[in-house]
């Protein structure tokens, strides 16, 4: 039995640890998120490296860990591409024992 079942868009939060000026470089302000097309995305990441951390993401996502952090019984419900993403996610998800529909195999790309 679950507490809650969230249904939610996929996402892996990552922070970086960059320079001031790779901001001002990409006209992005300290501590804000900025919604960014895939062109521009590809820009910035090829210039921070690997992540110093990551977690499962999104605004359900968060709440679900948080439920599981405070002892509560979760499912999550989303799609999930079969990469590297889609599986740290699904792992992340087990980690917190949060039960989801994100059990490989899932579609590739």
């Amino acid at each position: 039995m679950y507490d809650v079942y969230g249904m939610g868009n996929t996402l892996v939060d990552m922070e970086f640890k960059v320079a001031e000026s790779l901001l001002e470089e990409f006209s992005l302000r300290k501590g804000m998120m900025s919604l960014v097309d895939e062109h521009f995305q590809k820009r910035i990441c090829g210039g921070l490296g690997a992540p110093v951390s990551q977690a499962c993401g999104g605004s359900v996502g968060n709440s679900m860990a948080t439920l599981a952090h405070l002892g509560g019984q979760g499912f999550y419900c989303g799609i999930a591409a079969q990469d590297e993403a889609g599986d740290f996610f699904h792992r992340d998800l087990g980690v917190r024992g949060l039960d989801s529909n994100l059990t490989p195999p899932r579609p590739s790309g």
